[in-house]
């Protein structure tokens, strides 16, 4: 890698990196690299898969053509370069002698024709570049597939104390440091945030550069990846959707803006007209996500003078920037995903990629300090379908979160602004566990060693979502039991504020329509303490909490 950033940099001076095509060999190995590249400009290659240098003697062609080998890269020069490039990898930065194989060689020429590689005295592959590149289109059919799923009765147990702790005590839920602990996780010292402490990892990729702007090198990178195969089992389009839109809060929730995603979708068998109607919602799930939720680049609409209509006192009209989805920029697809049972439930996995101009104002998810205020941004929704909370009852459920992606692109946008602004001190999105299972994990901080304690009173949480009209036309209140509201998966986000800062908070917050609802506030108390209409339905002491979460996974390993 560091040859290859050399060779850029000597181009560059050169004046011959217009001269020049690169590309690194990642899915479909030479092949991919090369053809994707001629294909391109509409040429064609005539490439000698004997010349390509392997690594032990007798490999196939086929092997040859398509290993995927990683940290291999595909130059195509003049020819007046060519002996340049060569010898800059073979002799000045002496590959061959770092290991075996470690060599650039020249394995073909671009040509006007087709694409053609030989193996011996064989063509192998013989075909337009552009035929191979554009791939095969199919049509396959598809048909939805019903399931008799029906949610079963929630009632409020007698003992929430007892059921929190068996909600964090869940694989899916409890502390992953039996896995975080077993890699490194500051490679190159370029960390911010580590995995668990907020709810995406968090790093600076420009600080050990001495050959940047110093405006741009606290650059932030956020990245979080996300999937809960349980909504797959519910609704294949919401539970692509709902991982866009959890990924973009999590990225957003350490103060970055989602940038970007990448996918990796897992589906049954594209022959089976089912499991194909899976895969088509799946990938409409993740596009009207990627709609609703938009690319932000930090422009509000605007409320300007409208001249043409104005008469008497001054009119105003809002002038709306032009919008874009945010960018699906890769990602792959795995069929046939089978087990003895059959099918897997179908699920898209998201990584979601998030932007900070100054990483310097992440913040994580533990509680900072007692008497700061808790607030609640997102409205609580009957929403337990797919979630841990009927899991651990043996349920699966079937109204799982179905987010109005508008609303959670304004509440995401609200969220990264008041981290930037440094309004914010803690902040942890809801997800996996529902509310409960956040405000515990923001007791507990990443490592379970939080001494802030809390307390809060959900019956402050707003339903006006949750209104329906009657026969009349008129909206009757629908009322949630403590257990929906606690452990409903219905996305939003909590965040700790100090009073200090409210008056701003609430002027960014207006700003978007977005309500912060205060739950409650820190104490110095280390108690985990939840009311509901004046009853204290969970008061447990901190050291329950983490016992509970810490030894959840590890137990199970």
């Amino acid at each position: 890698m560091q040859s290859t950033y050399d060779l850029f940099k000597i181009l560059k001076e050169k004046g011959l990196i217009e001269k020049v095509g690169f590309k690194d060999l990642g899915a479909g190995g030479v092949v991919c690299a090369t053809v994707e590249m001629v294909a391109k400009s509409g040429y064609g290659a005539d490439i000698d898969l004997r010349k390509v240098h392997i690594a032990y003697p007798d490999m196939p062609a086929h092997v040859i053509a398509c290993g995927e080998t990683q940290e291999r890269m595909c130059w195509m020069v003049p020819p007046s370069l060519t002996k340049m490039i060569v010898k800059h990898y073979n002799e000045t930065w002496a590959l061959p002698q770092i290991a075996a194989g470690a060599q650039a060689s020249v394995i073909g020429k671009v040509t006007r024709g087709n694409y053609v590689l030989h193996f011996d005295e064989t063509k192998v592959v013989d075909a337009k570049g552009s035929d191979i590149t554009e791939g095969l289109l199919y049509k396959r059919e598809f048909k939805a597939k019903k399931l008799a799923l029906k949610d079963p009765t929630v009632k409020d147990p007698r003992d929430l104390n007892k059921t929190i702790l068996e909600v964090l005590s869940h694989e899916n839920v409890a502390c992953k440091l039996p896995v975080y602990e077993s890699y490194d996780k500051d490679v190159q010292g370029i960390t911010v945030i580590e995995p668990g402490w907020a709810d995406a990892g968090v790093i600076a990729p420009l600080w050990n550069r001495t050959d940047i702007n110093p405006e741009v090198k606290n650059t932030g990178v956020a990245l979080k990846l996300d999937a809960n195969p349980r909504y797959g089992e519910i609704d294949p389009y919401w539970q692509a959707a709902n991982a866009v839109v959890e990924g973009c809060r999590n990225v957003a929730a350490v103060g970055a803006t989602p940038w970007c995603i990448t996918d990796c979708l897992n589906y049954g068998s594209p022959e089976e007209s089912d499991q194909m109607w899976e895969f088509v919602r799946g990938v409409e799930g993740i596009r009207d996500a990627l709609i609703g939720i938009g690319l932000d680049l930090g422009q509000d609409d605007k409320v300007v003078d409208d001249k043409k209509t104005r008469r008497g006192p001054k009119r105003k009209k809002v002038v709306e920037i032009e919008r874009f989805a945010l960018p699906c920029i890769s990602g792959n697809v795995s069929f046939y995903n089978l087990s003895a049972k059959g099918s897997i439930p179908p699920q898209a996995l998201i990584a979601t990629i998030g932007r900070m101009s100054d990483v310097n104002k992440a913040i994580t998810m533990q509680f900072k300090g007692a008497g700061n205020d808790v607030y609640l941004i997102g409205p609580r929704k009957p929403e337990m379908g797919g979630s841990v909370y009927f899991d651990v009852q043996g349920e699966l459920g079937a109204s799982l979160p179905k987010p109005d992606f508008e609303r959670a692109s304004r509440e995401i946008k609200t969220v990264t602004r008041l981290i930037t602004a440094g309004l914010v001190e803690s902040c942890h999105d809801i997800a996996d566990g529902g509310m409960a299972t956040t405000l515990a994990e923001m007791c507990l901080g990443g490592n379970g060693q939080g001494a802030v304690g809390v307390k809060v009173d959900i019956s402050r949480t707003p339903d006006i979502e949750l209104a329906k009209k009657n026969k009349k036309g008129v909206r009757a209140k629908v009322e949630m039991s403590s257990v929906e509201k606690l452990f409903g998966e219905t996305g939003g986000f909590v965040l700790e504020i100090p009073f200090k800062n409210l008056r701003k908070a609430m002027k960014i917050a207006g700003k978007f329509g977005v309500p912060l609802i205060k739950i409650g506030m820190t104490t110095e108390k280390r108690n985990f303490v939840v009311f509901d209409e004046g009853t204290d339905v969970i008061n447990l002491s901190l050291t329950d909490v983490k016992a509970a979460w810490l030894s959840g996974l590890r137990e199970k390993m």
